[in-house]
């Protein structure tokens, strides 16, 4: 059976991994990040970019340059969080496991961990290396309305190690909120945190337009 792992049995000091598209980041990312904070002792949380998620058919609408930084404007609000990109110096698209394996040769001492909400969890079994990428890392799972517990992802690959970050169910799509903004439209601070807004007005993202 999966082993299911409470905030006290987490190791301390992981390196958790956020990623995604980011385009834009928002506000479930941003509470995302903020559920692992509160869960691990000590924790280093890196955002990486994806140059191109597998399961997406379409490119990100902005430019891996534009997506950085916004994550940059981010992160000048969340002290201790990084980062990397090393994800968009690979052809697309990109697989977690690679980002993975690159960041354990690095350091293969540090334990590592992956933030992802419940509705890409329940799909992890389809990632590539899936069950190489399940001995290695720890998940961290938010909750999403309508979607099972997380054990009922993983059935099937006994060495998952997962934890259910505690956090109420944030539903922000990235499509709305960019529909939003080509209209002119403010998607509202919950949904774009304000340095994140400042910086698509400053570089007139999504169709924005003062």
């Amino acid at each position: 059976m999966p082993a299911f792992l409470s905030s006290e049995s987490l190791p301390q000091g992981l390196r958790v991994l956020l990623g995604g598209s980011f385009d834009p980041v928002h506000g479930a990312h941003a509470a995302l990040a903020d559920a692992v904070q509160r869960s691990c002792r000590e924790a280093e949380l890196v955002w990486v970019p994806a140059a191109q998620s597998p399961f997406k058919s379409d490119a990100p609408q902005a430019s891996d340059e534009d997506r950085c930084a916004m994550l940059e404007a981010l992160l000048q609000s969340r002290p201790g969080e990084s980062l990397d990109c090393r994800e968009l110096s690979r052809p697309a698209p990109s697989y977690c496991l690679d980002t993975v394996l690159s960041m354990q040769a690095e350091d293969p001492q540090r334990s590592l961990a992956l933030a992802l909400g419940a509705d890409a969890f329940a799909g992890i079994t389809r990632w590539r290396g899936a069950s190489e990428l399940l001995d290695r890392v720890i998940l961290l799972v938010a909750p999403r309305l309508g979607l099972p517990a997380p054990q009922a992802a993983v059935q099937g690959y006994p060495q998952a190690c997962v934890h259910r970050l505690e956090m109420p169910p944030v539903e922000l799509s990235s499509t709305s909120i960019r529909a939003d903004l080509v209209r002119g439209m403010d998607p509202g601070r919950a949904a774009l945190p304000l340095p994140v807004f400042q910086a698509i007005r400053h570089r007139g993202l999504y169709g924005w337009k003062d």
